[in-house]
């Protein structure tokens, strides 16, 4: 795991979230979860790019409801 990525990772808001590395589309993105009374849910995506060991951009698109339906793929790695 790149030093920065525990940055982004490590906040946590007042509601109940978790978030995980995965893919959209390809891309490197961090999935944003919310718990709803089934269990936890992907919610949203922030696409990442990184350079050198750092964020390069940041796109959080946590506003955009639309984002997420409509990747094509999204791959979520097994936690441990």
């Amino acid at each position: 795991m790149l030093a920065c990525q525990n940055q982004l990772i490590g906040f946590k808001p007042k509601w109940q979230e978790l978030e995980n590395l995965g893919e959209a589309d390809g891309e490197p993105v961090i999935i944003d979860f919310r718990r709803d009374e089934t269990g936890w849910k992907p919610h949203s995506i922030v696409r990442i790019e990184i350079s050198e060991d750092r964020f390069a951009r940041i796109a959080d698109y946590v506003f955009c409801s639309w984002v997420l339906p409509a990747a094509d793929s999204l791959v979520i790695p097994p936690t441990s």
